[in-house]
């Protein structure tokens, strides 16, 4: 199969797997690599990206009370809050998220849509996805921010939904270098995902896969099947048990840009997503067992 063949097959594979990049744009917009990330992915995988900018619904029921105060900086006064000022900035905050979208997307070519959504931001974005979406969250920089944004709740919304996740941990290390997957099973979603996404964006592929020759063997020929050449794969040996601490040993100096993982895929917790993003600097891709079919 020729290089571009197998391009081609392979985003007709991500094309049946999936059909939009479901970007939250409430963190995103702070930390516009997180934008970048979910634009070359729909571009990578030939996706539809959409932009939610989720508007909060207690903020906007907490402007309604008389007694509701906000301490305003650098003045450190306290002022009622004004139900109009409020959605003027809500307003303001998502025409900005709408234009980082749009000047992420127009270079790359990619369709993009925006959207505004008025509910909770922490289960919004995870209740507009399905089966064939990859819901993208931008892990806010600061501790308070993740605190004060509910980001914890948001993960764990969208863990529970039936969409492929991707986080986008802050201050991505690189944005080019091989795609690494950890590989259970030779009908592993996250190799033929991760298979794609290495074709499509011409880098290595990197399988980490347990002791076991019979995998090794059945994973490379997936991987050659699916149109990437002998030289663009590569394995490196996990340990007996699937854990996080074996994912980043069998990563060790390797200077990946995307990991992916099948969710809950040979011991390795969902919880372990966000601490190899935090741990490896770049994002984490969490697909469902049955994503590839």
């Amino acid at each position: 199969m020729s290089d571009r063949a197998g391009e081609a097959a392979l985003r007709m594979a991500g094309r049946a797997a999936y059909q939009r990049v479901l970007l939250d744009l409430c963190n995103a917009a702070a930390d516009r690599g997180g934008i970048r990330v979910a634009a070359e992915l729909a571009r990578l995988l030939d996706l539809d990206l959409t932009g939610v900018f989720v508007e909060d619904t207690a903020l906007f029921g907490l402007a309604e009370y008389p007694f509701a105060r906000e301490l305003r900086l650098p003045g450190h006064e306290w002022h009622k809050l004004d139900p109009g000022r409020i959605a003027a900035e809500v307003r303001a905050a998502a025409e900005t998220a709408r234009r980082l979208l749009d000047e992420h997307s127009a270079p790359l070519g990619i369709r993009s849509l925006f959207e505004v959504v008025r509910g909770d931001p922490s289960g919004s974005i995870a209740a507009l996805s399905g089966t064939s979406d990859i819901v993208v969250l931008v892990e806010p920089a600061a501790p308070s921010e993740r605190l004060a944004r509910a980001f914890p709740r948001a993960w764990q919304s969208a863990l529970r939904s039936a969409a492929a996740v991707l986080l986008v941990p802050p201050r991505i290390a690189r944005h080019h270098g091989p795609i690494a997957a950890v590989v259970t099973s030779a009908g592993d979603p996250a190799l033929a995902t991760a298979a794609a996404i290495a074709a499509a964006a011409g880098e290595q592929l990197l399988l980490l896969l347990p002791h076991d020759d019979a995998l090794k063997t059945a994973a490379l020929a997936a991987a050659r099947a699916a149109g990437l050449g002998g030289g663009q794969v590569r394995t490196h040996r996990l340990r007996a048990a699937t854990t996080q601490e074996a994912v980043l040993h069998a990563l060790g100096t390797t200077q990946e840009r995307l990991l992916v993982l099948t969710r809950a895929a040979g011991g390795v917790p969902d919880t372990a997503a966000s601490h190899l993003a935090a741990a490896r600097r770049v994002p984490v891709l969490v697909v469902e067992p049955d994503a590839a079919g």
